[in-house]
């Protein structure tokens, strides 16, 4: 009985969650191949554990349907989740992140100030830009970005 015990497969499950903004299908879909590479992955010793996704699609400019969409997803127990916001969600996720202690793992530009569970995927633009500036003296210049993500 006990051999029979050692040959049994031990699958660990991680519910991780997905917030996405919606007409984002290039993220949802990077989001959904990352999660079956992961699962599928020949070598256990690489993923000796299975990711559970629990995907919302949200709109950001509705404050009440991002804070429902974020508790739904803490109510299933999710460790982490992946997602995107906007200058209208930021505050929102990253406040409930730090409260509830769960990773906001994201792709979006970086926000003003550290947050403890916000994982930036991207680099912010400022500290390269000024580095520009400076090295090359320039008194002027212009910086041109076709969405707003390009305020700073």
């Amino acid at each position: 009985f006990t051999q029979l015990l050692l040959l049994l497969p031990f699958f660990f499950l991680f519910f991780v969650g997905g917030l996405f903004i919606r007409n984002t299908d290039q993220e949802y879909t990077a989001f959904r191949l990352a999660i079956f590479l992961h699962n599928t992955s020949p070598n256990a010793s690489e993923a000796p554990f299975n990711l559970v996704p629990h995907v919302d699609n949200i709109e950001t400019a509705n404050s009440f349907a991002v804070t429902n969409a974020f508790c739904s997803q803490y109510s299933r127990g999710v460790f982490a989740i992946f997602g995107l916001y906007d200058k209208r969600s930021v505050h929102t996720l990253t406040s409930f992140c730090s409260a509830l202690h769960i990773s906001l793992i994201t792709p979006s530009f970086p926000t003003e100030g550290e947050s403890q569970f916000v994982l930036q995927l991207r680099p912010s633009l400022r500290g390269a830009l000024l580095s520009l500036l400076d090295h090359y003296e320039w008194n002027r210049f212009v910086f041109l970005y076709d969405t707003d993500r390009g305020k700073l």
